[in-house]
Formats: C-alpha cells, structure tokens, sequence
C-alpha cells in the first residue's frame, strides 16, 4: 500500500466538530478538547508564540460588554451628577440625558428624591 494519493481517499470520518466556546472546527471528539481555545479547561488557551494570534483574540475583538461602558464613563471622568429635589412622589420622574431616558431611581425619602446619573454629568431633572 502507498502511502500518498490512495491513502488520503481513505479518510472520510470526522476527528474535529464545533467548539462550544469559541465556535470553531477544532474540537477534537476523542480527546474531548478543543485545539484553539482549550475547552473544556476553564482558563482560555493562550500562548505568545504568534503576535497575529495575539492581535485575534486580544480584547476588543468581542463585545466588550462591561468595558465599553466603563471608556464612556472615563470620558467624563466617571463623575456622578446626583439631582435633588422636593416634589411630590406621585409623579413620574425621568433624567433626561444626553443617551436617553434614564428612569432609575436611586434614594427616595418622604419630602426628596435623589437620581443618580452614572453616564455624564449633562443631565436634568424633568418631572412629568
């Protein structure tokens, strides 16, 4: 038998499917874990033999779910405009801000309310 052209006609059943974590065609069925990110090991697979495989998966390339909001606030030096004011409980209270409606009520008393804007310090009170 050869080992080269008819060998290769032989393969036709599967060692790698998709990974659960990183979504690519590199985990192995028999050993059970993936090639590119470890999986099921809990810390991801990472080593600093290629820059190019560093810049893939560096922070930046996901969703940044927590970050991205942590660099808005940055911006404004993540100050807190707290807004106080006696009104009447009974009515709808809204900070208006520059990214939108933030209907978030933080402290209330009996004769005060406090609102809490965690995003800019350009907010105002609007009561409706």
């Amino acid at each position: 038998m050869t080992k080269g052209t008819s060998s290769f006609g032989k393969r036709r059943n599967k060692t790698h499917t998709l990974c659960r974590r990183c979504g690519s065609k590199a985990y192995h069925l028999q050993k059970s874990t993936c090639g590119k990110c470890g999986y099921p090991a809990k810390r991801k697979r990472k080593y600093n033999w290629s820059a190019k495989a560093k810049r893939r998966n560096t922070t930046g390339t996901g969703r940044m779910r927590h970050l991205k909001i942590v660099y808005r606030r940055f911006r404004y030096s993540f100050c807190v405009s707290i807004l106080i004011g006696s009104v009447s409980l009974n009515k709808n209270l809204f900070i208006y801000c520059k990214l939108g409606i933030l209907p978030w009520l933080v402290g209330m008393t009996h004769w005060k309310v406090f609102f809490v804007c965690f995003f800019c310090c350009h907010c105002k009170l609007q009561i409706s």
